[in-house]
């Protein structure tokens, strides 16, 4: 299930009343930036300056960007980085709101998180 999709159903779940679109474009932001962050970490200092310079011509630019990180970095090592990203940036998530909602919000929430728990297991 796409990150779009998944954010979607727990926005339906806990009945969020804000813009979701905005909301989702926002986590995403988030989530690739925590993911170029971890990818960054993983190269030498000179490689992180050369990669930092090429970034900061294209901020505006997501197309390119993805590029640039394609250039650098293999496809799995992507793939692993917005996956573990989603995984950290959801859980926060979670743990946050998860005080806040009602019995019957938790158990809506509770059937997603069971759900996508189930689709992984059976991906591996």
């Amino acid at each position: 299930m796409q990150i779009k999709n998944i954010l979607l159903a727990i926005l339906d779940a806990i009945e969020y009343t804000g813009d979701k679109e905005t909301f989702i474009k926002k986590f995403i932001t988030v989530l690739y930036a925590e993911a170029q962050i971890a990818l960054l970490t993983t190269v030498s200092p000179q490689k992180k300056n050369v990669i930092n310079n090429e970034i900061t011509l294209f901020m505006e630019n997501p197309e390119k960007l993805v590029e640039i990180f394609k250039k650098h970095f293999t496809e799995e090592q992507i793939k692993q980085a917005v996956e573990k990203a989603a995984k950290d940036l959801m859980t926060d998530y979670l743990e946050t709101i998860t005080p806040t909602l009602s019995t019957f919000q938790q158990k809506k929430l509770l059937a997603i998180t069971d759900s996508l728990n189930q689709s992984q297991e059976a991906s591996l």
